[in-house]
């Protein structure tokens, strides 16, 4: 068992983050080739210490309270079983890891924190390498108790992202959440990394020339990464993957393109119509272009409304009402979706 001394180091922190089934798994592991660092599987740490409302699935929390400064001592041991059921290492002292962090009868979490990655800072570790998607809603509660962490975030065409997210969800739970709230997802999680600046890099990128996507990344971090590291792959992918390895078995294969654009054949023309709809500002930042016309999106879905307030026979307030109810049973994605000029009264040819 490993215990933290004084004398113990405090190796830098890089976090990846992104929206799950972005590739967050597979920039951790071609980064953790390097022989210095010290990959983390997934901890959700941050994700579980705030007070949050709505936080299911991988989606943004609705609602959160600040993080704690101290919690009980029967409530960190209940945190403690978490990270050892996502395989977080049992090189630790966990009995010891409390007991250091403990003041009077609570814990400490800003020093439970430091201690939980000061414990990973063994050997030659130069960098730790933590990788739980989610982080990426918690990056001010992090940059609080870590304010030298450095983030990544890797970014991934929201077409290709959602089919990913939504078969991992739906194979884990047997449903998922409405292609409109998956897209959403995506579409908070690049503004949050474009409001804190983050380091960003595209998994289109990474599986093309992955050589050219981690030096970068190393080199700011103060590592020397050469090619020869990538052939740890295999040896370094079985360290990282978390408790659902399933999910991540393709780390440990040979890269490939094939994941790229599988949007084609796994959404349908009206899929893709929303995704582009709710995403489309930020896709052409990122260099994805949308295949569909927005104003064409707009009318389809003005057309339907005015056909379906027609058949109602109601007057326009309660037809629309109406209408919206026909139009959202046929289209499931729609369900928390507003659609384009539903809160204006009254509109001209639906009476």
């Amino acid at each position: 068992m490993f215990r933290l001394t004084k004398t113990a180091h405090h190796a830098p922190i890089l976090f990846i983050v992104g929206t799950p089934r972005s590739g967050t798994s597979l920039l951790q592991t071609l980064l953790a080739c390097h022989p210095q660092t010290r990959p983390i599987p997934e901890s959700y740490l941050f994700a579980d210490l705030t007070p949050t409302v709505g936080q299911a699935n991988g989606l943004p929390p609705t609602w959160r309270r600040p993080i704690p400064t101290t919690l009980s001592v029967p409530a960190a041991q209940r945190f403690i079983t978490g990270l050892r059921q996502r395989r977080v290492p049992d090189y630790i002292d966990w009995s010891q890891f409390i007991s250091d962090c403990t003041i009077g009868d609570r814990v400490n979490i800003a020093q439970l924190v430091r201690y939980f990655f000061a414990l990973h800072a063994t050997g030659n570790s130069q960098l730790i390498i933590e990788k739980t998607p989610t982080h990426l809603y918690f990056i001010d509660e992090i940059c609080t108790l870590l304010p030298d962490a450095r983030f990544v975030q890797i970014v991934r065409d929201p077409r290709d992202q959602i089919c990913s997210f939504a078969d991992m969800i739906r194979s884990a739970r047997g449903s998922s959440p409405s292609l409109y709230d998956l897209s959403r997802a995506w579409r908070i999680g690049v503004e949050i990394g474009r409001r804190h600046g983050i380091r960003f890099v595209r998994y289109e990128d990474l599986v093309r020339n992955p050589f050219a996507v981690v030096e970068p990344i190393a080199k700011w971090m103060g590592l020397a990464f050469e090619p020869a590291y990538l052939e740890r792959q295999t040896e370094v992918s079985d360290q990282t993957r978390p408790s659902n390895a399933h999910w991540n078995m393709r780390t440990r294969r040979p890269i490939t393109q094939q994941r790229i654009s599988r949007y084609r054949t796994d959404l349908s023309p009206l899929d893709i119509r929303l995704v582009e709809t709710v995403c489309r500002n930020h896709m052409t930042t990122y260099g994805y272009t949308p295949t569909s016309d927005p104003l064409a999106t707009h009318l389809m879905l003005r057309q339907q409304l005015a056909h379906a307030v027609r058949r109602t026979g109601l007057g326009c307030k309660q037809g629309i009402r109406s209408a919206l109810a026909r139009i959202k049973h046929s289209h499931p994605w729609l369900q928390r979706a507003r659609l384009p000029g539903t809160h204006i009264e009254h509109e001209p040819g639906l009476d």
